[in-house]
């Protein structure tokens, strides 16, 4: 025994030496690691390794080119040939449904934002529109197209402005919207990170903001209940160091005691560990789990998503939100709850990873979103951005949004296949109201 504790001082005697010099040497983040959200925001969006934000290749976000003619596709099997044709001429690129159901998806839009619009908004009054993550820019001309042609007056006084992230999609949104389809004295596109709130000036004028397919690639937090003591840690991730060569090693996770307190934020909105899902469900996920309740549990946090929304909601207190995304996504095998996909396209075929800490830039990780959750933190968020404000906020599936402000006999196949209506029968709808 005293052998042993011999041996325990020392170590910790050669632990506390190390700790010392590593940070007299200023290694001490190596070790230590990073969040997990800006592991993954370096990942996706860094301006020399980002998977968005790289020059380097075609953009990942692709267009059909020419609109695809539904009535014209032999029901599904067409449908999925044509849409097939498309990802094979594209071969690296993702195609998001505003890209596959141009233009109709961004008509059906820009009639949510006229119809909202009429409600909120005072006769005459300007229609100021704000998108973030625009993409090829294909929904900002669908909307302007539609409303130029649908809702003159209402065009006459429209403004929008995409907030891209992205260099090279901020070029693509110019060409496809100003120039090429002649919205150049209303629309506009700022290369900044939307999240970030030093880019923002505040401003009371209503606005609508749109998300389309955004949230997904809003970075996440894991964190993991430790079984033993039953208190939340974070993950962070340690990035090894290059070898001779210059080749960096494997990133690792690591876990640490929960100190960070946009995660403590997030976390306070749950209840996260039913993943939103109805009182059955619930009680059928209790029984699949119960015979791990001792095992370590995790939970992927939207951590980057509930800092977006607040600093929208003090940039644009009086606005209507409306964002689309996957409410979930099939056979995911990283471990946790809300888990995400990590997917890279080669040769027009998707590939899955493993493991999220593949090399920064080398694949697409997207989340799925727990939309009953996102009107938990909307709510929060936008009370606490302003006393006395108005809310109303809503949660719909796609099929629902499309059925009401779509012209579905524009997208229904011969036989009557609606692929608008059916197929990304795993995205949904919300929309928040915030006003004074």
């Amino acid at each position: 025994m005293l052998r042993k504790a011999a041996a325990g001082a020392l170590l910790l005697r050669h632990n506390a030496s190390q700790l010392i010099l590593r940070r007299y040497l200023g290694t001490e983040e190596k070790t230590s690691g990073v969040l997990l959200r800006d592991f993954l925001q370096k990942s996706l969006y860094d301006p020399d390794q980002g998977y968005f934000t790289a020059a380097r290749g075609p953009v990942p976000v692709g267009s059909v080119g020419r609109p695809l003619s539904f009535p014209q596709l032999a029901g599904e099997e067409g449908y999925r040939r044509a849409v097939r044709e498309v990802y094979d001429t594209l071969e690296t690129s993702w195609l998001t449904p505003s890209e596959i159901f141009t233009p109709f998806y961004g008509k059906a839009v820009a009639n949510f934002i006229l119809d909202k619009h009429s409600q909120m908004a005072e006769p005459g009054s300007s229609l100021n529109i704000l998108e973030v993550g625009g993409g090829t820019g294909t929904l900002a001309r669908d909307v302007l197209d539609h409303l130029r042609a649908a809702a003159p007056a209402s065009y006459a006084q429209c403004s929008y402005t995409s907030v891209e992230i992205s260099p090279q999609l901020a070029d693509v949104q110019k060409r496809t919207v100003s120039k090429t389809a002649g919205h150049g004295s209303h629309h506009q596109v700022e290369c900044r990170d939307a999240g970030d709130p030093m880019g923002w000036s505040q401003s009371a004028d209503l606005c609508f903001i749109l998300m389309m397919e955004v949230l997904d690639n809003c970075p996440h937090d894991r964190i993991h209940r430790d079984p033993s003591s039953g208190d939340w840690q974070q993950a962070c991730v340690v990035e090894a160091e290059q070898d001779d060569q210059g080749r960096p090693g494997p990133a690792r996770e690591v876990l640490r005691p929960l100190t960070d307190d946009l995660i403590r934020r997030c976390l306070a909105t749950g209840p996260w560990e039913f993943n939103g899902k109805p009182l059955w469900h619930r009680v059928l996920d209790f029984a699949l789990d119960a015979g791990s309740l001792g095992a370590e549990q995790a939970i992927f946090l939207p951590t980057k998503c509930l800092a977006l929304l607040g600093t929208l909601c003090k940039a644009r207190p009086n606005h209507c939100l409306l964002a689309a995304d996957f409410d979930e996504l099939p056979e995911t095998t990283i471990p946790g709850k809300n888990a995400p996909l990590v997917a890279s396209t080669e040769a027009g075929l998707a590939r899955d990873h493993a493991t999220l800490l593949v090399p920064p830039g080398t694949a697409d990780i997207f989340f799925p979103t727990d939309f009953q959750m996102l009107d938990r933190m909307y709510n929060s968020t936008a009370k606490a951005a302003g006393k006395g404000a108005g809310l109303q906020t809503s949660v719909m599936k796609s099929r629902d949004f499309m059925r009401r402000y779509a012209s579905l006999a524009e997208t229904t196949c011969a036989g009557g296949y609606n692929p608008l209506l059916q197929d990304f029968k795993n995205t949904s709808f919300f929309v928040g109201q915030r006003f004074d």
